[in-house]
């Protein structure tokens, strides 16, 4: 199986070239998603195998691992999406979002309302939900985190036959995952499964004392802890990360 790596678009030699490629600034907290993400990965082959056996896609010889995979707004003015990981291959597609200790974002009532210009919000949520489906509409949506909809609409823009949403979850308790679970459950009613199929997947996640180590210290308000996190993921001393359980919302 061939690996190709990419960085916002840039293709990258390897996966240990791909730390170079991140603001430093990502690994100043080890409790970040971008931990237990990278850590998963480390290991392509065999986590791509994995991923296409649960998601049931079937797996070309050729795989492209593209991080922070950006998609431009469609309509008005507005930052890019930014997905976690895009899995491209072949006619698949696969939009990975990573989740570890963050809060849950605002929603899109919360969002539109925000700054001075709500009629470009109202056009840039506009040009999300068109990749989407061109039924839907703000008041569709407007419980759902904001988030939640450009990652989806990401995941539907690569020209791909199957198009996939994941949200890889890492370590969460059964109140996040139920949480995570009903606005991907209310997404499922609202997007035709033929345009998107969607998916929680759960991983567990097994703490060396260095992690533990570098939790306790964030905890009691130390901060930039980008040199010894770097250096645990480069050398796989951190976490160590199994996939538990696979939901597709139907």
């Amino acid at each position: 199986m061939q690996i190709i790596w990419s960085y916002q678009g840039r293709r990258i030699i390897s996966y240990e070239k791909l730390f170079n490629s991140y603001k430093v600034s990502e690994f100043n907290s080890p409790t970040r998603s971008t931990v237990p993400l990278l850590t998963y990965w480390r290991t392509p082959e065999q986590r791509v195998k994995e991923f296409s056996k649960v998601l049931g896609f079937e797996l070309p010889r050729s795989v492209c691992l593209n991080f922070e995979y950006k998609v431009p707004v469609q309509c008005g003015r507005g930052p890019a999406s930014q997905t976690d990981l895009m899995l491209i291959s072949g006619e698949v597609c696969v939009a990975i979002e990573a989740k570890f200790t963050e809060p849950k974002y605002e929603t899109v009532a919360q969002w539109l309302v925000k700054g001075k210009d709500i009629e470009n919000r109202k056009k840039v949520l506009k040009g999300w939900l068109g990749l989407l489906s061109p039924e839907l509409k703000e008041t569709d949506v407007a419980d759902l985190t904001y988030q939640l909809i450009h990652r989806a609409a990401s995941a539907c823009y690569p020209k791909a036959k199957s198009h996939h949403l994941v949200y890889q979850v890492f370590d969460v308790n059964s109140a996040q995952k139920e949480e995570y679970l009903c606005d991907l459950q209310i997404l499922r009613g609202l997007v035709s499964p033929d345009r998107l199929s969607i998916h929680l997947v759960e991983c567990s996640i097994r703490r060396t004392s260095l992690q533990k180590c570098l939790e306790r210290r964030w905890d009691e308000g130390e901060r930039f802890f980008h040199e010894p996190v770097l250096c645990g993921l480069k050398n796989g001393e951190l976490i160590d990360v199994e996939l538990k359980n696979t939901s597709t919302i139907k």
